[in-house]
């Protein structure tokens, strides 16, 4: 309908209101004029008013209203009328109409359903109103009550006479989408539970919520929710995750929605799932004397070396194993009780500085390096390696060759061969009062060297040293002292220095070194590089702190980090870190002042399964066994699943017992015979610690490539069918059952024609039919065996 039309129906139905009001405004005045007679007698009979409650029924209310006519009426309205009195099913709904108003004029009967409750006459369109349209509400005089007594009127508003009573009302133009109100949870973009219930009300107060339009999604994946309609007009949707999501994991809600003219919404809701507190951290270690520098062996064995305290305690060696320490002094032949370097070479030996008292005029007196051969200690002196007895190693660095490059205060970097030393420099004038600090070996075999004060120095191929000075802003370079070094797979230099974390790309030949500059105004102790995760450790006279290589940083050490990342030696300084990524225990070790703490980055790993991957013949009552390398989070099992060939889900009993996960099935219930099931165990399961599962075994948890599936195939059990003959006796006249086994046949009484068999044999027992002999001879009986259909017996009859 044009909004001209409507606009004229809107005025036509104020002039008709208007027009009731006169009408009925000069009937009561009649009313209240007493005939002569009337007022002779001094009264008024009951039948003289209109008014009188005694004449019938009138229209107390209406949906909609009656007045003022409504003007923006829901499409999905339902007609409700309000009477006096209790009225009668069939004269009420006799009188009842509705119809629609076309552009035309004319009237269109609206079919519905009409019933009738007490008081109360309920018409409910067979479809939803028309948008935008103008509508009469007819209802005739001959509508009666319980009584048989016709319709009056509308209450304050009575008129006499037979007329219809009618009304208008004009449905509203929707093009209003539904909304959601009541999203539970409430935090959007906040923390919610793994296993967090989502419910929320989609309410659309015109047409009303079509429920089979909805689409929801989680995270991409369309999920089938509960509905629970509050009314038309409103709808409840909860969904209840059977799965729980992955501790810390990006969820996404997605909905989809539209009312019944076609009006849709979408929306979505985005929230992240609870992160526990960190679980790697723990402390390994405390009261160590002070520690001087720390390495992991082929054996994941985690190496000390220590200064002999300030109190007097031995320091020397110390090694873990995973379960427990060795220490190592001048009493089991390490030849001191004081160690200020250590380093494993490709052999798995060890090689330790020593720094103990001995003769100064002789340096062959002392012993300077001590090496582990699995065995027990031998020791070379200083004056074997060309030291001063007093000189203090502060690195070792061991290069593919199995060549030394020792880092020494005064003497600066020696090349050890073959247990022969080669000085490689850096003591001469133009270095005067150089200390080389740290040194490092590069992918290409470069040898780096960080001094004190002359930053860091490269030995090229042509045995002739690079100075790398750092510079800011093309000023003139700046001394620094370097503490420690790191150079990454791509030739990257990390410098961990007195005055922060810096970078050095060497560039090709003839260009310019690019530095760049991290964590300013900071003391860098050391730095290690993380190439399993890409990551870079800093160790700082504040804390400890890890950064990704480009942008982004995590300080362990800040206040508000404390609890969430659970790292135990909160602001103390940090001295050395040792990581072997390529160990078979991935392992970050931090030390503090006096405290060792050890970071857990291990992921599990599926040692076994039973049965194993495309194992045939399988039991059909087999339990499930999963075998890890390390015992389980109880929580993270739920991740486990067993699916039958079409993919339907295999209901059971989980337990989980440390590092064995058990999947068993109810008593009742057995695998099926011939089929194959897949079982899969997700990448979301994780250790104790939180390391989610490295399923396939690149050292990294977690992925969606991390899922283990495993498929075997259940035994198909095959019966020999009862041999022929012999199972039944031969009888005459009748067929008797024979003895417990074989088969049961009744009496054929010489008819002709199939028969029912029962049979009981090799475990199995069923039913089939048989053919019996008409006369002397041979019949057989076939039926079902051992899950094949089988010609299973033969008996002759006299």
């Amino acid at each position: 309908m044009m909004k001209g039309e409507i606009m004229k129906y809107k005025k036509e139905l104020k002039f008709i209101c208007f027009a009731i009001f006169l009408f009925l405004a000069f009937s009561l005045l009649g009313v209240g004029r007493l005939s002569a007679s009337q007022a002779a007698s001094g009264g008024l009979s009951a039948t003289s008013l209109s008014l009188a409650p005694s004449i019938g029924p009138v229209i107390v209310g209406a949906e909609p209203a009656i007045y003022p006519p409504q003007e923006e009426v829901p499409i999905s309205q339902i007609i409700r009328i309000t009477f006096s009195k209790d009225m009668n099913q069939a004269a009420t709904c006799s009188a009842f109409a509705l119809y629609r108003i076309s552009g035309a004029g004319t009237r269109i009967l609206v079919e519905g359903s009409c019933k009738v409750e007490g008081r109360v006459l309920t018409f409910t369109p067979s479809a939803f109103l028309a948008e935008g349209s103008v509508y009469q509400v007819v209802v005739s005089r001959q509508a009666a009550d319980t009584d048989g007594r016709k319709l009056q009127g509308i209450q304050d508003m009575l008129s006499e006479g037979e007329g219809d009573i009618l009304w208008y009302f004009v449905t509203v133009a929707d093009t209003l989408a539904p909304e959601i109100t009541d999203f539970s949870p409430s935090s959007e973009g906040g923390e919610i539970s793994c296993l967090s219930e989502f419910k929320f009300h989609i309410k659309d107060n015109n047409a009303g919520v079509n429920p089979s339009s909805l689409i929801l999604k989680i995270n991409g994946q369309q999920i089938t929710p509960a509905l629970n309609p509050i009314s038309a007009k409103e709808l409840e949707v909860v969904y209840s995750p059977a799965v729980p999501f992955g501790y810390g994991e990006r969820v996404t809600v997605s909905i989809y929605v539209e009312d019944y003219v076609h009006n849709s919404l979408e929306q979505s809701y985005s929230f992240t799932t609870m992160r526990l507190p960190d679980r790697h951290w723990s402390i390994e270690a405390e009261d160590l004397p002070d520690l001087a520098a720390m390495v992991i062996d082929q054996q994941d064995h985690l190496w000390l070396a220590l200064r002999k305290g300030s109190d007097g305690r031995s320091g020397g060696v110390k090694m873990f194993d995973g379960s427990g320490w060795r220490q190592y002094t001048s009493a089991d032949g390490l030849g001191s009780d004081s160690a200020t370097a250590i380093a494993v070479d490709s052999r798995g030996q060890v090689w330790v500085a020593l720094n103990d008292a001995g003769s100064v005029d002789d340096p062959y007196t002392v012993p300077k390096l001590a090496k582990f051969d699995g065995q027990g200690w031998s020791s070379l002196s200083a004056g074997q390696i060309g030291v001063p007895a007093d000189e203090e190693i502060n690195e070792i660095a061991v290069d593919a060759q199995g060549h030394l490059w020792i880092a020494t205060t005064k003497s600066g970097l020696i090349e050890l061969v073959e247990n022969s030393s080669l000085p490689r420099g850096l003591e001469d004038s133009e270095f005067e009062d150089i200390q080389v600090r740290a040194v490092a070996i590069g992918p290409d075999g470069s040898i780096w060297a960080g001094t004190a004060p002359y930053g860091v120095m490269r030995l090229g191929a042509d045995g002739e040293w690079k100075q790398y000075a750092y510079s800011i802003h093309a000023r003139e370079p700046v001394d620094f002292t370097v503490n420690d070094l790191a150079v990454d797979s791509e030739g990257t230099v990390w410098v961990a220095t007195s005055a922060g974390l810096l970078k050095l790309d060497p560039g090709a030949e003839g260009e310019a070194p690019r530095w760049a500059y991290f964590i300013p105004n900071t003391f860098v102790n050391t730095v290690a590089l993380d190439s399993r995760s890409g990551g870079i450790w800093i160790g700082t006279n504040k804390g400890l702190i890890r950064f990704d290589g480009q942008s982004g940083w995590v300080d362990y050490s800040a206040d508000e980090n404390k609890m969430m990342l659970g790292y135990p030696l909160s602001a103390e300084p940090v001295t050395k870190i040792a990581i072997n990524p390529d160990s078979r225990r991935y392992e970050i070790w931090v030390a503090g002042t006096a405290r060792l703490a050890r970071r857990d980055e291990n992921p599990p790993r599926v040692v076994s399964t039973s049965p194993a991957n495309a194992a045939q013949k399988v039991a059909k009552n087999s339990p499930i066994i999963i075998t890890f390398s390390e015992a389980l989070d109880p929580n993270s099992v739920a991740f486990f699943s067993l699916y039958d060939s079409r993919h339907n889900l295999v209901s059971g009993q989980l337990n989980l017992d440390g590092n064995t996960l058990i999947f068993t099935l109810p008593p009742s219930v057995s695998l099926r015979e011939g089929e194959t099931y897949t079982l899969v165990v997700g990448s979301k399961m994780q250790d104790l610690v939180g390391n989610k599962l490295d399923g396939d075994q690149d050292g990294l948890g977690g992925e969606d490539e991390d899922t283990v599936s495993v498929s075997f195939t259940v035994e198909k059990k095959v019966v020999t069918p009862p041999a022929s003959g012999g199972l039944i006796p031969p009888t005459s006249g009748s067929l008797l059952p024979p003895a417990t086994g074989g088969l049961t046949l009744p009496s054929t009484g010489g008819s002709g024609g199939w028969i029912p068999t029962s049979y009981s044999a090799g475990g199995w027992s069923g039913t089939g039919t048989g053919f019996p002999a008409l006369s002397s001879g041979w019949s057989y009986t076939s039926g079902w065996f051992g899950g094949q259909p089988s010609l299973f017996s033969t008996w002759s009859v006299p």
